[in-house]
């Protein structure tokens, strides 16, 4: 990759961006197959798993993460989300020094169906 070049592109907008040591990956809906399931916690798996796949795009890991930000809906639905977010980092080996992290209700995404948006920032 080069100095400053997008990982995926598609849309106005790059899902990821490689400058220097760093990923700056946009934030993730869940999406999966063309179907957004109901459940938050399969919403944030899915954003998770779209954030790692970016990520390895780039010649990162999950490890290399040192910030994410987190829009939710709801607000009720943290409890769900924080779950489901803390079991796909212990099930992806990371126990501990999660990422630090930002999370927020907004009053909508793009689409009535999402509940959940993430995105990050990794150092590689």
């Amino acid at each position: 990759m080069t100095e400053k070049e997008a990982i995926m592109g598609g849309a106005p907008f790059s899902a990821g961006m490689k400058a220097g040591n760093s990923i700056y990956v946009s934030g993730q809906v869940p999406i999966e197959d063309g179907k957004t399931p109901v459940d938050v916690g399969e919403q944030t798996r899915i954003c998770l798993d779209k954030i790692k796949g970016i990520l390895e795009k780039g010649n990162a890991k999950l490890t290399d993460i040192v910030k994410i930000t987190v829009f939710l809906t709801d607000i009720a639905d943290f409890g769900v989300f924080n779950e489901a977010y803390k079991k796909y980092f212990i099930d992806h080996g990371i126990e501990t020094n999660f990422p630090a992290r930002a999370a927020m209700a907004i009053s909508a995404l793009v689409k009535p169906e999402w509940k959940v948006e993430i995105d990050c920032f990794a150092i590689i």
